[in-house]
């Protein structure tokens, strides 16, 4: 299941940027303190009373303040929820803002036939796994149309899946990549 702090942190997020407040907190801090799994948030509905109620109970668990517990809204997070790429992960083990260190073929992202491995270090936002196949989401924060997006990042994500498929085994053609864009609501599939 997916981890909850990364995707409350984007709705807080996306009210401070449109103006609604102006209280800041770290996405580490955050993430530090919400590090359940939505299943057990959210029973996995992303229906907005059901978040909304899980919102208060967090507020009233101590585990948000009143005051972030405010700038989440539930029919951001609701949108984001009913994201294909958070329903598509079902079962099997989620990890986020999961660090590797690969060495990969320099050929397959730089070009070239020269056999070399080049050393690769990254972190994945999101990374679901059931053994045969994975999924990759990768959030963004960003006024640019999907199309920007994806020239922009394409090649980060193709990385990402190149370490997916050397660490996990799993044959790029079975893992997908999603940018989640937590400013316009919106997630695009390169993969």
């Amino acid at each position: 299941v997916a981890y909850l702090s990364a995707v409350i942190h984007t709705a807080a997020v996306l009210e401070l940027e449109r103006g609604e407040r102006r209280l800041v907190f770290t996405r580490r801090g955050l993430k530090a303190k919400l590090d359940a799994p939505l299943s057990a948030m959210f029973g996995m509905t992303a229906d907005e009373d059901g978040i909304r109620g899980e919102i208060e109970k967090f507020s009233a668990d101590g585990l948000l303040s009143e005051d972030q517990a405010e700038l989440i809204k539930a029919e951001n997070l609701s949108r984001i929820l009913k994201m294909d790429c958070f329903r598509r992960i079902s079962g099997g083990k989620t990890f986020r803002e999961i660090e590797f260190l690969c060495a990969l073929p320099a050929e397959k992202f730089l070009g070239g036939t020269s056999g070399d491995e080049v050393l690769v270090q990254g972190a994945i936002d999101l990374l679901w796994v059931d053994g045969r196949r994975a999924v990759i989401v990768d959030y963004k924060y960003s006024s640019k149309p999907d199309a920007l997006l994806v020239k922009t990042y394409r090649r980060q994500l193709d990385l990402y899946r190149l370490a997916a498929e050397k660490i996990l085994g799993i044959k790029q053609a079975e893992i997908e990549a999603y940018i989640v864009n937590i400013f316009s609501l919106r997630e695009i599939k390169l993969y």
